[in-house]
């Protein structure tokens, strides 16, 4: 579906009706109607479900920053990035990754150890 719906009126300036039909509008009929209502639902609850998560995805921030703002009242005990330390919700500290550079050919992100086939489930 396109991003946005045609107009249910449509220009009758195909040549089929004549001149004198040039550039008027003609009237849709009772299907054109019904599938331009059924599709104006569909992006009424297409928007609805995104304006749903945009405020759960507001809601998060917002949180996110009252309890930032409660840390540094209590007396900023450097709890901010890159301090090291763990942080009052529990959370660990972020780790800076290895860059792709010095990973070496043919190591593997997982060990590989024999398993005995006996022992599997």
């Amino acid at each position: 579906m396109s991003p946005r719906a045609p107009s249910p009126l449509r220009e009758s300036g195909n040549g089929n009706n004549g001149s004198s039909s040039v550039g008027m509008a003609q009237v849709p009929t009772l299907n054109e109607l019904e599938r331009h209502y059924f599709e104006l639902s569909e992006q009424r609850r297409r928007m609805s479900e995104m304006l749903d998560k945009t405020d759960r995805l507001m809601a998060g921030v917002r949180r996110g920053i009252d309890e930032m703002q409660q840390a540094s009242t209590r007396g900023g005990n450097g709890n901010g990035p890159g301090s090291g330390t763990i942080s009052s919700t529990g959370a660990s500290p972020s780790v800076p990754l290895s860059s792709r550079g010095e990973r070496r050919e043919g190591m593997g992100i997982w060990p590989v150890t024999p398993s005995d086939p006996a022992t599997r489930d």
